[in-house]
């Protein structure tokens, strides 16, 4: 019997900070951005401006694809885990072309 890889992932997170990793910083509030990972492999996201998805996630060591299911065509979305252990979790992902760095923290659910 091996652990479950993703155990770590699963939860609630909150974002800490928000950024571009090139050009101006983003101005928005990273506490509005949320996700949270159920262990069924669905995810939500929450973000600015009333902003919500939600869908089915995959993981491949550090490659986590989602899918976002809200939409009539969905829309795969595929960001790299950079820092994820008890209560901390960095995700990098593209935005609009433009490369997003989040720090989240585990969030009591």
């Amino acid at each position: 019997h091996c652990a479950d890889p993703n155990e770590q992932l699963y939860g609630r997170w909150s974002a800490t900070q928000a950024d571009k990793l090139a050009g101006d910083s983003l101005k928005l509030d990273p506490s509005q951005i949320g996700f949270k990972f159920d262990t069924n492999g669905i995810y939500h996201y929450v973000s600015t401006l009333g902003y919500q998805e939600a869908g089915y996630y995959t993981r491949s060591g550090q490659k986590l694809v989602a899918t976002d299911t809200t939409q009539a065509i969905p829309i795969e979305r595929e960001a790299i885990i950079d820092l994820l252990d008890e209560d901390s979790l960095h995700l990098r992902w593209k935005n609009q072309g433009q490369e997003l760095l989040v720090k989240l923290i585990r969030a009591s659910e």
